[in-house]
């Protein structure tokens, strides 16, 4: 025990000390980094938050704009080919589009639609691809004789012109979805206004379709950042939203997530799971800056780098390779700033072989030691390309025969996660000078043995997290003695 608490005493002083032995530069260590506060786990379980799209609530962070002059028909120009009567109405859709031009700021382009009870539609507004230009989307009622009625909805997002990863530099467009929830058909205007600018070439694209609003998911209608639904709070691990779909092929479903103070970024995915497995819609984020929408940028590996605060979560399907769908959100959060470590020790003997010995229960190992490290953020979300460094302090080695001590290090993967290995085998620095066997334990059964070993000591360290520091048994032989 004694011998034990040596070599714990001599690592705990190596590190409060600030000895180059255990780091690079010389530093002032506080004494309250000094102590243990690191959870020792049998296994890393991979923690997984189902959550179901009723779940969801809307956000109400944004608001559209409502046209700062009154609309009427009569001075609009009216979108040519956009009536949807002749449209064929089936289970699966129809959709319609028309393109226009309007001249002036301030002028307006109108198409009139009518909708069955129940039916749903669905509408996008692909702006001209000019920053000097913002055209913004709303739906209005139509009465019985005609005139406009209330607004209903809309989109006025502020023209900011985003590149994409297809090369295309364009505004997000402006979109919105609504349900006639009345008994009877109702006539509606689809509004497009230049709210700044005009242009007589520079052209826009109106998408409309329409549904059965049985088609329709739980969350409907989220078509834009103004419909947004709020996920919860994503713990560390993945989060996956379930029962979630795209219906018609101008469909779009957004989701808003306040992201953490130690957020970094997020794998993030939208997996459809009525067809063979493996294909995916479309995902975009966005920050809000006003009602500018900014799109996130991607890491190498396609992942995206959030901040913390409110994050738009787009999803959405290509035109040319729609597949109607339910499909389910996935969220795998990760950070850069770590706050805590997990530790699991293994060992050539396993990870389970920890050994009763008189200086107390330690892990045993003989040939080779390799504990697994994960670190997280204090959101519990993994934290990439950490150093982790252990610096292993041998129980019976003398320093002037260059076997007291061994510092490894390694960065942590993209789960937070790093095996810091000794080993017999291995060159230097990650080669494990063999055990000298100065202590002993007569171990007593059927079969009677005396295990001879070093007590070693072990300090596993990365910026910002609290340290680790155990000891562990080296076991140099097993000696039969009896039965």
């Amino acid at each position: 025990m004694k011998k034990q608490l040596s070599i714990l005493l001599t690592l705990i002083m190596l590190v409060c000390s600030s000895m180059t032995v255990l780091a690079e530069e010389e530093q002032t260590v506080p004494e309250e980094n000094c102590g243990v506060n690191v959870q020792v786990v049998d296994d890393f379980e991979a923690t997984v938050q189902e959550v179901d799209a009723e779940e969801l609530v809307k956000s109400t962070c944004m608001s559209a704009n409502t046209p700062e002059k009154e609309i009427h028909l009569e001075e609009g120009t009216k979108l040519e080919g956009s009536e949807n009567a002749n449209l064929t109405r089936s289970a699966s859709g129809a959709t319609q589009t028309v393109f226009g031009a309007i001249a002036n700021e301030g002028e307006y382009a109108y198409s009139i639609i009518s909708l069955n009870p129940n039916e749903a539609i669905n509408v996008t507004l692909e702006c001209p691809k000019n920053p000097a230009l913002d055209y913004d989307l709303f739906l209005y009622e139509v009465n019985s004789e005609g005139y406009l009625g209330s607004m209903l909805t809309g989109s006025s997002t502020e023209t900011y012109m985003n590149t994409y990863p297809d090369g295309t530099t364009k505004t997000l467009d402006e979109a919105f979805a609504y349900t006639n929830k009345t008994t009877e058909a109702q006539y509606y205007a689809i509004i497009v206004l230049a709210t700044v600018g005009g242009s007589t070439t520079d052209t826009f694209k109106l998408t409309f379709s329409m549904i059965d609003g049985s088609e329709c998911d739980y969350i409907e209608p989220n078509d834009s950042p103004y419909a947004a639904c709020e996920l919860p709070e994503i713990a560390g691990g993945v989060t996956t939203i379930n029962n979630l779909s795209l219906h018609i092929v101008n469909d779009q479903d957004w989701f808003l997530w306040r992201a953490p103070y130690d957020a970094a970024g997020s794998e993030i995915s939208a997996e459809i799971v009525d067809v063979e497995s493996g294909q995916y819609y479309n995902v975009e984020v966005y920050k809000a800056e006003g009602n500018k929408m900014i799109l996130a940028s991607r890491s190498g590996n396609g992942a995206y780098r959030i901040g913390s605060g409110v994050n738009y979560i787009r999803v959405f399907a290509d035109e040319a390779s729609f597949i109607k769908s339910s499909y389910k959100l996935k969220l795998t959060p990760w950070s850069n700033t770590a706050a805590k470590m997990n530790v699991r020790l293994d060992g050539d003997e396993g990870d389970q072989q920890y050994a009763p010995y008189p200086g107390g229960t330690y892990l045993r190992f003989k040939n080779r030691f390799s504990p697994e490290i994960q670190v997280l953020s204090e959101s519990g979300y993994p934290v990439r390309n950490q150093l982790v460094t252990l610096t292993w302090k041998s129980g019976s080695w003398a320093e002037h025969t260059g076997n007291s001590i061994r510092k490894i290090s390694d960065h942590t993967n993209d789960n937070g996660r790093v095996v810091l290995t000794l080993a017999n085998n291995l060159p230097s620095p990650n080669d494990l000078p063999v055990s000298l066997g100065q202590d002993s334990c007569f171990r007593d059964g059927p079969m009677q043995f005396v295990d001879y070993y070093d007590t070693d000591g072990v300090l596993i360290e990365t910026e910002n997290a609290p340290r680790y520091i155990t000891a562990v048994y080296h076991l140099a032989r097993s000696v039969y003695s009896g039965s």
